[in-house]
């Protein structure tokens, strides 16, 4: 049997959100998928509205098999993706590229159809050209996001982005906006779907609570 940390062992009355950072681990301590690797070990049975952050848009195939086969997870993955431009990812120092986020997705939706995806996404990054930022768009509309949290770009000092050149404000505010209609889009389009897919009856609340 797998240890499982401490903060594990609780019974998750609540909505719960799972990622490597939850009670004090750090970013880099675990494994993105690691935190809901171990909650399948645990034996709680009345844990039915925990969903997961995933730090990297790859394919974990034992978390696949974790979300197709232990229902106490919420058909739901929210997925930190930050951009939809290759070039741009690299800078960002991202472990994924385009294609791996629209296998993810896929793959995830294989395993379990009724699953919905929330992301964060980062509008105007230094060097951002504007097909970069129509490969964020496209991405966006081919994986079929449904939640999108849009959030300009502002340099954090001592990180290698804040010595780039800066788009500036008008820029980025106004392809943030894009990104926020086009989520909203995609949010209106999910709703008004014959039979929506909706994973509890306060998902959006959910989802904004395990998000502040």
């Amino acid at each position: 049997m797998t240890e499982v940390p401490e903060y594990l062992s609780y019974v998750f009355h609540e909505p719960t959100t799972l990622s490597s950072e939850e009670k004090g681990y750090p970013r880099k301590a675990l494994p993105s998928t690691m935190p809901v690797k171990l909650f399948a070990h645990t034996n709680e049975t009345e844990s039915k509205q925990v969903m997961a952050l995933l730090e990297d848009a790859e394919i974990d195939y034992e978390l696949m098999e974790v979300l197709e086969h232990d229902h106490r997870f919420m058909p739901h993955l929210h997925l930190s993706i930050q951009h939809g431009d290759d070039l741009i990812l690299k800078r960002m120092k991202r472990r994924h590229l385009y294609r791996d986020v629209i296998n993810l997705v896929n793959e995830a939706r294989r395993r379990r159809p009724e699953i919905t995806f929330g992301a964060d996404i980062i509008s105007g990054f230094p060097t951002e050209t504007s097909q970069a930022h129509r490969n964020t768009l496209k991405l966006i509309k081919e994986a079929n996001i449904n939640f999108v949290h849009a959030f300009p770009f502002s340099p954090r000092e001592g990180t290698p982005a804040a010595k780039m050149k800066m788009l500036t404000s008008e820029i980025i505010n106004k392809r943030a906006k894009e990104i926020r209609d086009l989520g909203h889009k995609n949010k209106i389009k999910y709703s008004q779907e014959d039979e929506p897919i909706q994973p509890h009856s306060n998902f959006e609340e959910i989802e904004k609570k395990n998000l502040k």
